[in-house]
């Protein structure tokens, strides 16, 4: 891995560890990319959805938006193979079918709403929407409990200031349940 500066370092660790004022230290001192992939080929976003980095992934989404970045970086070829080509989403939603929990279903509602694409195929062909489907299909309560705070969420987002179009993402029930290819 070529040189890496110390600051992205503390970016990596703070999505790896939670790390609220390790990341807000970050964003103050600069000299970090959001987009950089670790020895794992993974960004900070993916280790923060990777780790249930419930405090980090809300301000790395809200960097994201703000500086037009992007919302689903692809797992690098150095990742393992069940990470490679993943997204931040992809990983989320695996983490939140092995074990459902209000973290995962937080982390995986931020990044819904931010705009991460369902359709998005990784290595496999598998979609975000088809783990979703998977999801619903495994344990109805936990959809209908995202579900429930993806909606709520979007509601919120409609008093604060405005996401760019192309980033807002409203869904239904009906939307994670359409377009599904697996």
């Amino acid at each position: 891995m070529a040189d890496v500066s110390e600051n992205q370092m503390k970016l990596w660790r703070a999505a790896r560890e939670d790390l609220e004022d390790v990341l807000d230290e970050v964003f103050e001192n600069g000299d970090y990319d959001l987009d950089a992939q670790n020895e794992k080929g993974l960004t900070a976003l993916h280790l923060a959805a990777q780790n249930t980095s419930i405090w980090v992934i809300e301000k790395l989404v809200d960097k994201i938006v703000e500086t037009d970045g992007d919302i689903d970086p692809v797992a690098g070829p150095r990742a393992d193979p069940y990470t490679e080509g993943d997204t931040p989403l992809h990983i989320a939603l695996a983490q939140l079918i092995r074990s459902p929990d209000k973290g995962k279903i937080h982390i995986v509602a931020q990044l819904i709403n931010a705009g991460a694409d369902t359709d998005k195929e990784d290595h496999n062909g598998v979609t975000g929407n088809g783990l979703l489907e998977k999801l619903q299909a495994q344990d109805e309560a936990t959809y209908d409990e995202l579900e429930s705070v993806i909606n709520e969420d979007a509601d919120e987002e409609d008093e604060a200031p405005p996401v760019p179009a192309r980033r807002r993402v409203e869904l239904s029930a009906d939307d994670f349940a359409n377009g599904a290819r697996r």
